[in-house]
């Protein structure tokens, strides 16, 4: 069981490559889809390149034979990783809305 950081470009073994951003006002989106052979099941996936000082909300969803799907909303603990329970290591897509910022709020999955 790895952690592997979703990122821009993969620096290293432990990255995961497709990480992407827009933004409008003070809103900024990052979001993505993780191939199945990226990762392993049991691994934790980290937002870090996210610069969020606040989530608005957070959504990620493992397609497997049918799609299950998380989502953080404020007020959410996210000092721990978040567990989601599949069926195998499918395909994830992952959509976080987060107020730019100095804060370190940083969102972990762990794929189960």
């Amino acid at each position: 069981m790895a952690i592997r950081k979703v990122r821009k470009v993969a620096a290293g073994a432990t990255d995961l490559s497709g990480f992407k951003r827009s933004r409008h006002e003070k809103l900024e989106v990052a979001y993505g889809v993780i191939t199945a052979a990226s990762y392993t099941q049991g691994d934790t996936l980290t937002f870090g390149e996210v610069p969020a000082q606040d989530i608005i909300r957070a959504t990620v969803v493992a397609h497997s034979g049918s799609p299950v799907v998380l989502e953080v909303y404020p007020g959410t603990d996210i000092s721990s990783a978040i567990a989601m329970t599949v069926g195998s290591a499918p395909k994830v897509s992952y959509r976080i809305e987060y107020v730019r910022g100095t804060g370190a709020k940083t969102l972990k999955v762990t794929i189960n």
